[in-house]
């Protein structure tokens, strides 16, 4: 009971920033903890999936410390009952608590090893659990390169996740973020100097914007800066 009234604060507590919120939604998920603790010993999905969401709770309000305490403790529980879906989950939280840290490095290692543990036990979830999970590490893996300045393996993760879209029959129900990631790939040929490549995917993303009618997207502003920037360059080699 506890666990959902929690689920329901922390939705309000992500919209409305408020601090009387996040203590109410704390509250609600230590209260769920002792419940889960009566139930076998705390060793069960409900301990677990409380420490998860307490730790997601933390991150929204940048106290990077406590949110590593609670979703270590969610990533024992989850390896104790053989729960792979919460492993990645928790390790996925992990490598995002380290990033906004500054820990670059950490933040890869909980990435790839959620990474390692999907692919390696990849037959005990559903395809379409498994889809959404390499998207996420994928995204967050570019992520972590482009802030290390490695940006060709930037680009071979984001080229998966293209991958990932086009093979699976993704786009048409995720056209916007189909759009922000070859938008994202494009920026990052432009980057390193593949100019042609950089312009094809820029102007597809930014034609899928329109067809979505999504002007106010700071994505797509992004994308409409480089563009410009390719145009710039194309006038200067015409006028040469």
């Amino acid at each position: 009971m506890y666990y959902y009234a929690g689920k329901a604060a922390y939705h309000k507590a992500e919209i409305k920033n408020n601090n009387e919120i996040y203590d109410l939604t704390e509250r609600f998920y230590k209260y769920s903890i002792e419940e889960a603790q009566q139930i076998k010993n705390g060793n069960n999905p409900q301990m677990a999936n409380s420490y998860v969401e307490l730790g997601n709770l933390y991150i929204l309000q940048n106290d990077f410390l406590k949110a590593e305490t609670v979703l270590l403790k969610s990533y024992g529980i989850f390896k104790n009952l053989k729960d792979v879906q919460g492993e990645i989950f928790a390790l996925n939280n992990l490598g995002i608590v380290y990033s906004l840290k500054g820990d670059l490095s950490s933040s890869n290692s909980f990435y790839l090893k959620a990474l390692l543990l999907l692919k390696q036990d990849s037959n005990k979830l559903n395809k379409k659990r498994k889809i959404q999970n390499l998207l996420n590490i994928y995204n967050n893996l570019s992520a972590i390169c482009i802030k290390q300045g490695k940006l060709i393996k930037a680009i071979e993760y984001q080229e998966k996740i293209i991958d990932i879209f086009e093979t699976n029959a993704l786009i048409a129900a995720n056209q916007a973020k189909y759009a922000e990631n070859i938008g994202a790939l494009g920026i990052l040929y432009y980057k390193i100097g593949k100019i042609n490549e950089a312009e094809m995917l820029l102007r597809k993303s930014n034609d899928i914007y329109n067809s979505l009618q999504d002007k106010n997207n700071n994505k797509r502003a992004s994308i409409q800066y480089y563009l410009k920037l390719i145009n710039e360059k194309n006038i200067y080699k015409g006028s040469r």
